[in-house]
């Protein structure tokens, strides 16, 4: 099918947006990134033989984890925020709508009705009786105006009516084929609301119309079905009726009428005929989504995951700070003291040095070690990981090697 903003843009260059799935390719690439700092966390594990650095990779991939599912939460955030910001558009745009029906056909009809009210009294015969006629077709359009504004604006104090169903429509078909159009109707409109029928009216009105236009005696086929909880409405012109540029702007106008209401209005042509499909929603169904005027906005999507990953960021934070804890315990070496020691001193020169070794060795260096030699690891304390920085290596009776981890050179 075409819709119909596409036959309107034919003559804009017809250039074609296309969206690029962000969700899936973000996603993807930080599967990708978890997966290689996976593989990297294993060659350090392999080269320093750390059991530290396993843990520390682990909550590392743990805290990419957590970034993924904040951006998988934040996709659906953003979708549920412009989800409510387009059904809040379409209760204004509804609401504007029946302020304007309300305001200016009102006015309008009351003062149509006055008038014909009045030219029944004063005439007599034939203009008296089309005074009267005039007058009822005024008074079922006003009613058929206040179940309108009823039903897009319920909060306002409208009281509901119940005009005639099926009437305009049958007068619109019967007035075409009076001026000469061939028109088959299959199926009739019946006790549906009035927005329904107006708009149905309006569709089979602008498909007429168009087909005396263009292709004048051709024939015109109408389908009114229900279909769930909607109307559906199938024009079928033969010819090319609305092939010009211009015809377009009407059906473009009736499309926003539709899409108001939650609907669709469709076309598609082919081997001389035109089909214009309609669905139009009842109410209390699809379209009929106001929200409340209690009904508070969604929170926008980056506030609202901020919210969700608090306590997650805490929690990372407060594990963060009990690694670094552990991995400091007992292992600190001062820089000054570190500074005292040299190769050659006597290992009781270094007997005040803790017992314990630090466990992250991120930094091994290049120097290979001889068998008999005996290599003690110790930090400065330096956060978050309190990785080792000092090497101090002894023979049994001599310090071999003090060395700054933080110089190099390393493997």
């Amino acid at each position: 099918m075409i819709a119909i903003e596409d036959l309107m843009k034919r003559g804009r260059k017809g250039r074609t947006v296309r969206r690029r799935p962000w969700g899936n390719t973000g996603i993807g690439w930080m599967l990708a990134v978890l997966g290689t700092v996976q593989v990297v966390l294993a060659g350090w594990v392999l080269t320093a033989g750390s059991v530290a650095l396993l843990v520390l990779g682990e909550l590392l991939i743990a805290a990419l984890s957590v970034l993924v599912l904040m951006y998988r939460r934040y996709l659906r955030y953003r979708r549920s925020f412009e989800s409510d910001l387009a059904r809040r558009a379409r209760a204004r745009e509804r609401g504007e709508l029946a302020g304007e029906l309300h305001d200016v056909l009102g006015h309008e009809l009351s003062l149509i009705a006055l008038r014909a009210g009045a030219l029944q009294v004063t005439s007599t015969g034939a203009a008296s009786e089309q005074a009267a006629a005039v007058r009822a077709q005024v008074e079922q359009a006003v009613l058929q105006l206040r179940q309108t504004v009823r039903l897009l604006r319920p909060d306002d104090d409208v009281p509901e009516v119940a005009p005639p169903s099926g009437w305009h429509l049958a007068g619109l078909i019967a007035r075409a084929r009076d001026a000469g159009a061939t028109i088959a109707v299959d199926g009739e409109l019946g006790d549906v609301p009035a927005p329904v029928r107006l708009t149905a009216y309006r569709v089979v009105q602008e498909c007429v119309t168009n087909a005396a236009k263009h292709s004048p005696g051709a024939p015109v086929g109408i389908r009114l079905t229900v279909e769930g909880d909607s109307q559906l409405v199938t024009v079928t012109t033969a010819g090319d009726a609305g092939e010009d540029t211009g015809g377009w702007s009407g059906l473009a106008r009736l499309e926003r009428r539709v899409r108001a209401l939650n609907g669709e209005l469709s076309v598609r042509g082919a081997d001389g005929t035109r089909v214009t499909f309609a669905r139009i929603p009842f109410p209390g169904s699809s379209y009929d989504n106001a929200p409340p005027a209690d009904d508070p906005p969604a929170r926008r999507p980056g506030a609202a995951t901020l919210r969700w990953v608090f306590l997650p960021a805490l929690g990372a934070i407060g594990a963060l700070l009990a690694f670094h804890t552990w991995a400091t315990y007992a292992t600190v070496v001062e820089r000054e003291r570190f500074a005292g020691l040299a190769a050659g001193q006597p290992v009781a020169s270094a007997k005040d040095l803790p017992r314990r070794q630090a466990p992250v060795r991120l930094l091994i260096p290049a120097d290979p070690i001889p068998a008999s030699w005996r290599c003690r690891y110790f930090t400065d304390g330096n956060f978050p990981l309190g990785i080792a920085t000092f090497q101090i290596c002894d023979d049994g009776e001599t310090l071999t090697r003090v060395h700054d981890l933080r110089r190099g050179p390393w493997r």
